[in-house]
């Protein structure tokens, strides 16, 4: 956020100077200046617009980052619990079955190494399904968010292409050439 807000206020900055100098220049009519300032008041409009769709997009982009985050945390954990409680389970088994013969203690560690392998490559896939979900919906965030970004910046060329038409008709209609800045 304050990197953008600094991007932001160093292009206001840059957008007032050139506009001071072209303002120092002076104009040749009144016709002509205030079609200036009507394309100054469209373009700033249509900044104030792509600004606000960025700030959406990058607000729901977050929104969805955060939840993503989230659920991706839960599954961990609840992985996490589900091996932690099927290793205890199979220890406690474990513990009852080595009290027979040889051969039933022999049986015993054999399931119960079946038993954490078993609770270990649970606990693996639901880790990594939990991962490729969090990338999934990552992915899906961002390209929703870059299209709405690229979106807002065409909407805003055109705005400005607009005005720019429109700024010079009347420099036409006025004989006057006029160089703008944004």
């Amino acid at each position: 956020d304050a990197n953008i807000t600094k991007q932001r206020a160093d292009a206001d900055a840059q957008r007032v100077a050139a506009r001071a100098k072209q303002d120092a220049k002076g104009y040749r009519t009144d016709a002509e200046r205030q079609a200036v300032l009507t394309y100054r008041a469209a373009v700033d409009a249509a900044l104030r617009t792509r600004r606000a769709a960025v700030d959406v997009a990058i607000n729901a982009f977050r929104s969805s980052h955060e939840a993503a985050l989230r659920t991706r945390q839960t599954s961990v954990t609840a992985a996490i619990t589900a091996r932690r409680t099927a290793i205890d389970q199979a220890a406690a088994t474990w513990k009852t079955r080595c009290a027979g013969t040889a051969e039933e203690r022999q049986a015993a560690n054999k399931a119960f190494r079946v038993s954490i392998e078993t609770a270990r490559t649970n606990a693996r896939t639901a880790i990594e399904a939990a991962r490729m979900n969090y990338r999934t919906t990552m992915k899906t965030a961002t390209q929703t968010r870059r299209t709405a970004e690229q979106n807002a910046k065409k909407t805003y060329e055109q705005s400005v292409k607009t005005a720019r038409e429109a700024l010079k008709q009347v420099q036409v209609r006025v004989g006057a050439s006029v160089s703008i800045s944004l």
